[in-house]
């Protein structure tokens, strides 16, 4: 099995793009990772947030 995945490897013209893998692992890990925090929260933060207001006060108007 280990001769296999080996070979898998490094078949191929260059091999295994390690700068692409690269950023995809550390992708994933990031996303896990922001999953792994929004299930951790506590509901009273989820509560707190839902009744911030969406603005203070008036509105001022802008140039952009």
């Amino acid at each position: 099995m280990i001769s296999r995945i080996k070979y898998l490897i490094n078949s191929g013209e260059a091999g295994i793009n390690w700068m692409a893998i690269g950023p995809l692992i550390f992708f994933f890990v990031l996303l896990i990772a922001i999953f792994v925090v929004t299930a951790m929260r506590s509901k009273a933060m989820d509560a707190y947030d839902a009744n911030l207001p969406l603005e203070d006060g008036e509105i001022e108007e802008s140039n952009y």
